[in-house]
């Protein structure tokens, strides 16, 4: 009987240790990924009482790509500390996140170790104050913290071009032999640092192949977008874009 229940409780300290520890793969995007092939980032995820020690590495290199305490393991909830690493191992990016999950200070830099920018906020405030800076130390003028990715028109012109361009001759002619049915499809797809529309896939079908493609080939088609802005620099923006067709279809 000893025996027995020595195995059982080592199992169980086993089984502990491995549900404390998450490891993650991500891409170059920071999305995860569920296998290694492809991946370009590592993350190892430790619990730490209610919070999580996170160390990420470069792939294949597995040079230091950042350390940072996270609430969960999302990358969404920092909780205090957050240092990145250029690949040539200079920090490029400090910051401190408060339990308000408000930023106190953001420092970043180039690769050669030169302030890129730096935003301070003052307790009680919400507005930070940001600096950016050129390579020879120069201040940039108009720095852009963040701006999210934006049809012409906004969010009316993009609902205005969606409902132009479904196709609304998917349907048989109203008939006594005929009803309506809501189709509905989710969309995803993401805006480039370009501005471009791409990778544009279904993410909840209608259960009607035909509906599913017009939703692609409307998103697929859209305009030039005015590109996202993080730190005065052009990134990839995520949407999710839910589109309603109505049916006639016979009974």
């Amino acid at each position: 009987m000893k025996a027995t229940y020595l195995i059982i409780l080592l199992i169980s300290c086993i089984y502990s240790n491995a549900q404390d520890t998450v490891f993650k793969y991500y891409d170059k995007n920071w999305n995860p990924v569920p296998v290694q092939n492809g991946a370009k980032f590592y993350g190892i995820f430790v619990k730490n009482g209610s919070v999580y020690d996170c160390k990420t590495f470069y792939l294949p290199s597995m040079k230091k790509r950042g350390i940072s305490t996270q609430k969960d393991t999302t990358f969404n909830n920092p909780a205090g500390q957050v240092v990145m690493y250029h690949l040539n191992g200079r920090i490029s990016d400090s910051s401190f996140v408060n339990t308000d999950g408000k930023a106190e200070y953001v420092y970043r830099y180039y690769p050669g170790g030169q302030l890129k920018m730096q935003l301070t906020r003052e307790p009680g405030k919400d507005n930070p104050s940001v600096t950016g800076y050129n390579e020879d130390g120069s201040k940039i003028k108009n720095f852009i913290l963040a701006r999210e990715a934006e049809f012409d028109g906004g969010e009316k012109g993009w609902h205005k071009y969606l409902v132009k361009n479904m196709n609304r001759e998917l349907s048989t002619p109203r008939t006594k032999n005929t009803t309506e049915v809501q189709a509905k499809v989710m969309v995803q797809f993401v805006v480039n640092e370009q501005g471009n529309v791409a990778n544009v896939k279904i993410i909840e079908s209608s259960g009607y192949k035909f509906v599913d493609n017009d939703a692609v080939r409307v998103i697929a088609n859209s305009p030039k977008w005015e590109n996202a802005i993080l730190f005065n620099e052009p990134v990839i923006a995520y949407r999710k874009q839910p589109l309603t067709y109505i049916l006639i279809i016979d009974k």
